[in-house]
């Protein structure tokens, strides 16, 4: 990560968003289900700004920006 950039993550209800996991049967798509996590460490981080809405209007999560400052 640069220090001073801002990044972007999906969250609802407190939570981060990690990723989508898809279930096959048939070799079709039967079921998918979001894991999230409380741990900003695991969440799924953007680097584009358009990306990051695109997928938090897809799931219905808040989009939030973090910038990158070390220490």
């Amino acid at each position: 990560m640069e220090i001073g950039k801002v990044y972007y993550v999906i969250m609802k209800d407190g939570r981060f968003f990690k990723e989508e996991a898809k279930v096959y049967g048939d070799r079709e798509i039967t079921y998918t289900t979001l894991i999230t996590t409380k741990d900003i460490n695991e969440a799924k981080i953007f680097n584009d700004l358009p990306e990051a809405k695109e997928a938090a209007e897809r799931y219905g999560f808040e989009l939030r920006g973090i910038k990158t400052d070390f220490i």
